[in-house]
This record gives C-alpha cells, sequence and structure tokens, in this order.
C-alpha cells in the first residue's frame, strides 16, 4: 500500500539550484529545491524556507514534489 506523501503550500516560491545552497554535495549536481514562504492551511504566511531536492513539478505546474512531501504553489 503507497502512503500518501504530506501536502503543503508555498508562496513567493522560486526554483534555484541545489549546489547553490550545498556546493561541496555531490548529492546536488544538477537538482533543484524550491525556496518561498510557507502558508498555513488558515492561509496564514509562515516562515521563509526551502524543500529538500525536487524530483517532479514545476513553477509553471503549480508544484514540486520531493521524496517525501509535494509543494503546491499559492
Amino acid at each position: 500500500m503507497d502512503k500518501k506523501k504530506p501536502q503543503y503550500k508555498m508562496a513567493d516560491a522560486e526554483i534555484v539550484s541545489a549546489e547553490a545552497l550545498w556546493p561541496d554535495s555531490d548529492q546536488c549536481k544538477g537538482k533543484f529545491v524550491a525556496r518561498g514562504v510557507f502558508v498555513f492551511e488558515d492561509g496564514e504566511r509562515g516562515n521563509e524556507g526551502r524543500t529538500s531536492l525536487i524530483v517532479a513539478g514545476s513553477i509553471k505546474e503549480g508544484f514540486v514534489e520531493t521524496l517525501n512531501s509535494v509543494y503546491t504553489f499559492v
């Protein structure tokens, strides 16, 4: 049985190179993360943050998926 990934919301998102954040990490070469402001379920904006490494999605598609979570851009 597949476990559903937790879903989160992010505003003001941008996708950036993971190498820019971790230049000495071989596992980050050619990978990307999303940075932005986390948004709570009630719509209140939280802290700025980043995702882990992206495995699918894009700004244009309105979401990104990481190994453990899904982030919808609002």
